[in-house]
């Protein structure tokens, strides 16, 4: 939890500010206003559609993300997120800089790629944060009818157990 709070976070948020400067720059958002706005039709929405429609993009590219770590290219930077001996809410926090930042950069490059407004992925974050701790919990919840379109603590659970 320390490593990742002082080291692999810290690299993963340059990694997204180095990644996204360019793109930014490219597509005009070169003002603090501008970052606050999206461009394009999708940007022009109503600020809570583009929340949601944000999350549900971040949510899609992070499961395609998180399975093409599970690769055989990719997985040597996965495995340290898979080795805790029981899985509890730590485990979210045991990732290698170069999984997050490489997940991290191509789901906020896409955002802003697809014209939503660059500052949603700021508020984004801690959603993401807290449904990976609770993803991560020593519980074995589940969603009912809604677990075969919701991840969950119980769903989470057999995935780490898997063999890869």
């Amino acid at each position: 939890m320390v490593f990742t709070a002082l080291i692999t976070k810290p690299i993963a948020q340059a990694g997204v500010i180095v990644t996204l400067a360019p793109l930014l720059w490219l597509t005009g958002s070169s003002s603090f206003e501008s970052l606050l706005r999206g461009r394009g039709p999708l940007g022009r929405q109503p600020p809570l559609l583009q929340a949601v429609q944000v999350l549900i993009v971040i949510d899609f590219f992070g499961y395609w993300l998180h399975r093409a770590f599970h690769a055989a290219k990719l997985w040597s930077f996965h495995p340290i997120h898979h080795s805790s001996a029981e899985l509890d809410w730590l485990s979210a926090a045991r990732v290698h800089p170069v999984n997050d930042v490489v997940s991290k950069s191509i789901q906020a490059m896409t955002v802003v790629a697809l014209g939503y407004a660059p500052a949603l992925l700021a508020g984004a974050l801690p959603l993401f944060t807290a449904y990976a701790i609770f993803l991560h919990a020593n519980v074995s919840w589940d969603f009912g009818p809604l677990r075969a379109v919701l991840a969950s603590p119980r769903f989470h659970r057999w995935h780490h157990t898997s063999v890869e």
